[in-house]
């Protein structure tokens, strides 16, 4: 058994599957340091690098750093930290490389052998060196010239090494270390130059041999670097003018073909305002305290990657992310629309009429609308009702259709005058505002409980019984969309309903609709009624490259759709959006967060919901 191997059972790690797969930040990992500054946030920083910490000993370390500094052109390689050289990741007795301490061992007041474990053996703080160059650096603080008392290293790592010093400072920040970083020669417990190092942390920033040094850093020891995942962490602890904090949540709601809403968390009170990104580019600025953004003239079926940053006087923070696919062409079913229900007039005798509002931002043909009805708790008659050829409502307009007895008083509110059974009903008939699409027929909008068990004479609303019989509901300003579930938007009680319910024969509101603000977007995403969540088996499975998850919301929520490895460590976040009811596809390609290739093997999707629904399948990846 080689020595790696023996390592590896020694640790309890399993190296196969912890160093093969490309980890990502662990769900939470920094929550406590949300909203902190300074001397709080250094505080926290110390808190959770050393949560769980694995130390390994001085001796274990040299069959690590060949994989922390592998030279990703020649994975038998190692880069030297100083030089830039690749030599072989063989340990040879330190004859071709050696570990170099960034933090010199005199001035962490050790000097380790190979059982140790304590400060010198921090894997963060150890590189692989050419022997002659550790033995030149010494133990000289890093300046921009090599002197007597300073070392000056290659301009490729400079911000490398700054945030191993930074990582220092935090990790051992306690009695008796206390570690310093100072602007003049140090002394025990302290390094230097502070200035230089974060003017170093500027101009070399994060690169992915750094985030692949951290991951597999993380898979021994149990920690990482917070300066690696968070650059901007720095600003935050040693700048007297720092930036805003980040904003966080960024999620999309919403989502249809061509436009989402994109929502976050505003976590800074000194903000100036907030960049949003697009695909790595800067698209708009919102003001301060913004915590909403349009999006608009995006593809169907197109996957964007979004961001939003803070930023002031005093720079940018770093960016909450979120990738999101537009609903295809097709949408599985879903359309995009803001047709609904806005009026339901059953009064006396013929007083019966029903008023259809675009609360969209564009005009609609009606040619594909239908309005489906029942009766007495029947099936769908085999007829429905069709808006006349050529009808097109407008934004903010209204549709009315009135039984031709209604009283002729109001006949020239009406759109259409008829007889028809879409307009001859009674409490417990219902109405569906439907559209056929490529031969589906979506539920835009419900009036009425579709074969309601109970067979009762009308329904109530808001929690006023048979509301549905002899009274007149109008939809809440607030309510922008359709909603197939009746329950739902029926209410219980007035608080939780989408409509207002008046007297008998209330005709006052009929022949327009006020909605509070027309819908951002002007869409609603509208999906066939499900009756349960679900999430399917993923297919094909296995698979190369791409496979298609499926999932069934029963009704509207926020949803979070993740691919996970077999340790639980997250690789992707599929889906953090607020979703309809309907049924879901979204492709995965077998890439991380970060859009870099996962290795082949067994991975892991959840679907969660904000309802508590909780469901896990399993897939396998080939290459």
């Amino acid at each position: 058994m080689s020595i790696k191997k023996i390592l590896s059972f020694s640790t309890g790690i399993l190296l196969l599957l912890s160093i093969a797969t490309e980890a990502q930040i662990p769900a939470g990992y920094y929550d406590d340091a949300v909203g902190k500054t300074g001397a709080e946030l250094k505080t926290a920083l110390n808190a959770i690098v050393n949560t769980g910490l694995n130390r390994i000993s001085y001796g274990d370390s040299r069959y690590i750093l060949d994989e922390t500094d592998q030279d990703p052109a020649n994975p038998d390689n190692v880069i030297l930290v100083y030089r830039g050289t690749s030599v072989s990741g063989d340990w040879d007795g330190g004859v071709t490389w050696n570990r170099e301490h960034v933090w010199p061992q005199s001035l962490l007041g050790v000097n380790v052998v190979t059982q140790d474990k304590n400060v010198g053996t921090d894997l963060h703080n150890l590189k692989p060196a050419n022997p002659s160059e550790n033995s030149s650096r010494s133990n000289k603080y890093y300046d921009n010239q090599t002197t007597s008392s300073s070392y000056a290293p290659r301009d490729a790592v400079k911000g490398d090494l700054a945030r191993i010093l930074f990582y220092m400072v935090v990790a051992y920040e306690e009695y008796p270390l206390d570690l310093e970083l100072v602007n003049h020669e140090p002394y025990l417990y302290q390094m230097a130059m502070l200035d230089v190092l974060l003017k170093w942390h500027e101009l070399d920033p994060v690169d992915s041999f750094e985030q692949n040094r951290n991951e597999v850093i993380y898979s021994y020891q149990h920690n990482r670097n917070p300066f690696i995942d968070h650059p901007e962490y720095v600003a935050l602890i040693w700048s007297e003018n720092p930036p805003p904090l980040a904003p966080s949540n960024l999620m999309a709601i919403d989502t249809a073909q061509t436009a989402l809403l994109l929502s976050w968390s505003d976590n800074s009170t000194d903000e100036s305002g907030f960049y949003i990104y697009q695909n790595s580019a800067r698209i708009d600025s919102v003001a301060a305290d913004s915590t909403r953004y349009q999006v608009t003239n995006l593809l169907p079926g197109t996957l964007y990657s979004f961001a939003v940053t803070a930023y002031n006087a005093f720079g940018e923070s770093a960016a909450a992310t979120l990738e999101i696919t537009t609903l295809p062409d097709d949408s599985s079913g879903a359309i995009p629309d803001s047709l609904f229900f806005s009026e339901y007039i059953e009064g006396s005798g013929f007083n019966k009429a029903l008023e259809i509002y675009n609360a969209s931002s564009h005009s609609v043909n009606l040619s594909n609308y239908a309005i489906l009805a029942n009766s007495n708790n029947s099936s769908w008659y085999q007829t429905h009702y069709s808006f006349p050829a050529g009808t097109v409502l407008e934004p903010g307009a209204v549709w009315v259709i009135m039984n031709s007895g209604f009283d002729s008083t109001y006949h020239s509110i009406a759109d259409e005058l008829t007889a028809a059974a879409v307009v001859n009903f009674n409490g417990n008939d219902v109405r569906a505002l439907v559209k056929f699409n490529a031969g589906d027929t979506t539920f835009l909008d419900v009036i009425g409980l579709y074969n309601d068990t109970a067979e009762v004479k009308s329904w109530s609303v808001a929690g006023i019984a048979d509301a549905t019989e002899n009274h007149t509901l109008v939809r809440k300003s607030s309510v922008k969309c359709g909603n197939p579930d009746w329950l739902s938007s029926a209410g219980s009680y007035s608080a939780d309903s989408e409509w207002i319910v008046y007297a008998s024969n209330t005709f006052d509101f009929l022949g327009y609709h006020v909605v509070d603000t027309v819908s951002a977007i002007g869409i609603c995403t509208v999906t066939p009624v499900v009756e349960h969540f679900r999430l399917y088996s993923c297919y094909p499975n296995p698979f190369n490259p791409t496979t298609k998850i499926r999932y069934d919301l029963e009704k509207t929520t926020t949803v979070t759709l993740q691919v996970f490895d077999l340790r639980g460590v997250l690789i992707k976040t599929l889906v953090h959006a607020r979703q309809q009811p309907g049924h879901y596809s979204i492709l995965w390609d077998a890439r991380d967060q970060q859009r870099r290739s996962v290795p082949a093997g067994v991975y892991l999707y959840r679907l969660q919901t904000a309802d508590g629904f909780g469901q896990t399948g399993k897939m396998i990846y080939l290459k």
